[in-house]
């Protein structure tokens, strides 16, 4: 008989960020279209123990306590997203945000929001992905991708929120994105196990087995100690056995 492994794709409890070496100037709280200067973003910064204290109360098994926090946080991060005649989004890094002002924001005046807004954004999503309400989740992950360009995590949420709806196209293709960031952008390489297994099991869903294998193993190679990929690659090999297409070996 074979049994489905739980795959984990949701509770990820990845390291928190790296924090500024310096503090930052006031120069990073004015609006412009330049790059700003060498450093870590500013505004909302002192939003960013608050969110990472919700989210770590969350994590520890109350998420009502961690809730009203996101939302305070969130409140000010719409605030400053409202604000007329420029944008507002969350980079990790100067080059990030060169990078943007170089490439689609050019000539658009860019406010550098601290990272804390998209965390805020992604962990409600989180939350209320646990507890059941996708459509909830989706617009909350939704403006985590919309405010952070280039931050994969939001969007492997996004994924995990579509394997609920058993929409294994749209997780494909969430997945597919985070794993794109995940190898363009070096801020991000610590999601590229979770994105490659977020594609591998989209892969099995949808009937390509060997691209899921290709994936799994892939995912081991950065995360050789995830339990997820070995019982999915045991999976696969079971379904594979059933199918006559490969010879029954026995795990690792």
């Amino acid at each position: 008989m074979r049994v489905r492994p739980q795959v984990l794709l949701i509770a990820l409890a990845v390291p928190p960020l790296g924090l500024a070496q310096e503090p930052p100037s006031s120069s990073y709280s004015v609006t412009t279209a330049l790059p700003a200067a060498q450093g870590e973003p500013a505004l909302g910064t002192q939003y960013r123990t608050a969110v990472q204290d919700a989210v770590d109360l969350s994590l520890a098994g109350n998420p009502a306590a961690a809730a009203p926090v996101l939302t305070d946080a969130v409140r000010y991060c719409d605030a400053q997203q409202a604000v007329p005649g420029r944008r507002a989004l969350s980079f990790q890094t100067h080059r990030q945000y060169t990078m943007y002002m170089e490439g689609p924001g050019r000539g658009t005046p860019t406010e550098w929001l601290d990272l804390a807004c998209a965390k805020a954004y992604n962990h409600l999503g989180y939350i209320a992905l646990e507890h059941g309400d996708v459509d909830a989740a989706l617009r909350w992950l939704d403006k985590a991708i919309a405010v952070a360009p280039y931050d994969a995590e939001a969007l492997c949420e996004r994924g995990a929120a579509l394997v609920r709806r058993k929409d294994w196209q749209g997780a494909m293709d969430a997945y597919t994105r985070a794993l794109e960031l995940a190898r363009s952008q070096p801020e991000n390489r610590r999601m590229e196990a979770l994105a490659l297994r977020g594609v591998g099991f989209a892969h099995i869903e949808l009937g390509d087995l060997p691209s899921a294998r290709a994936a799994y193993l892939a995912s081991q190679k950065i995360d050789p100690d995830s339990k997820t990929a070995r019982n999915e690659l045991i999976y696969i090999d079971q379904l594979e056995q059933a199918a006559g297409r490969r010879p029954s070996t026995p795990p690792n």
